[in-house]
Parts: C-alpha cells; sequence; structure tokens
C-alpha cells in the first residue's frame, strides 16, 4: 500500500507543479483521474491494471474511462489559461 500512495503522491505533484495557475478554475484532482495516470504510466494492459487493484475488468475499464474523460477535459481548461 505504501507503494501505491507513494505513486499517487508524484502524480499530484507533477500536476500541482505544471505551472502557477488559478487552480479554482480547474476541475479537482479526483481518485479516477489518479488511477488512469497510473494506469497510463505504468501498466501494459487493462488487466494487469484489474489485476494489480483487484478490479474487474469491466470495473477497471469504466474507473478508466472516467478518469481519462476527466484528465483530458483537465488539460483542456489549463490550456486555455
Amino acid at each position: 500500500m505504501k507503494q501505491l500512495s507513494t505513486r499517487i503522491d508524484k502524480i499530484i505533484n507533477n500536476l500541482k507543479t505544471n505551472k502557477e495557475v488559478n487552480y479554482k478554475r480547474i476541475p479537482d484532482i479526483n481518485m479516477n483521474m489518479i488511477l488512469y495516470l497510473d494506469y497510463f504510466n505504468n501498466f501494459l494492459s487493462v488487466e494487469g491494471f484489474a489485476n494489480y487493484y483487484n478490479y474487474s475488468i469491466t470495473r477497471a475499464r469504466e474507473i478508466l474511462a472516467q478518469g481519462k474523460e476527466q484528465h483530458e477535459f483537465r488539460v483542456k481548461q489549463l490550456n486555455n489559461l
């Protein structure tokens, strides 16, 4: 579990240090977005991600789809500043 919290902390720090922005205008960082970024950076397959987090394949795909959508929206907001 310590390894997971360390990875999540790194992702959050990377998101916050992109540049100085008014974060009140940006959607909050949430767990689905963090899990999506963890998947994107550290896993080769949805099956591996699901196995690591003990999710069903269906649930893992739902989390990743929501996280990707939220991440892409957040990136668009950051680019529009």
